[in-house]
């Protein structure tokens, strides 16, 4: 086999199809510890990412919005993202504590990397928390899904 080949099937492995780990989300989370000490913890994490760097964050009950700075090319466009709780579907986790989360349609709404499992695993909390919370006040006034 010659070098670029070799190279290449290393890269395919290392690659590969990497599939979630599985977690069941604390969907409770928001219930457990109240709404401004889950509003503090979503903030602090999102200030630990690893990649992208993250800045100016707002957490409400309907959406949470920051901005993203990414070194060099390593991800989208650097800006402010707006996740509206009532979007998400799920947050995958990955054995590299990159989380994703997805809407409806299963479209990649954002995607963050941590330190570790732990603060992987707490977003995911977080996030779905918050949906929840958001789908059942939305449920509450009438409006449905």
């Amino acid at each position: 086999m010659t070098r670029p080949t070799i190279l290449a099937l290393l890269g395919v492995l290392l690659v590969g199809c990497a599939t979630p780990v599985p977690y069941a989300p604390n969907h409770r989370l928001i219930q457990q510890v109240g709404a401004d000490e889950a509003i503090s913890r979503l903030t602090a994490l999102l200030l630990r990412t690893i990649v992208p760097l993250i800045s100016d964050i707002k957490v409400t009950d309907s959406a949470m919005e920051f901005r993203v700075h990414y070194a060099g090319q390593l991800g989208p466009r650097p800006g402010i993202r707006r996740i509206t709780w009532g979007r998400v579907k799920r947050v995958d986790i990955y054995l590299n504590h990159r989380t994703f989360v997805y809407d409806k349609s299963n479209r990649e709404l954002v995607w963050l990397e941590f330190d570790s499992d732990q603060e992987a695993r707490d977003y995911a909390d977080l996030v779905m928390s918050f949906r929840d919370q958001a789908m059942t006040a939305r449920q509450s006034n009438g409006r449905g899904r």
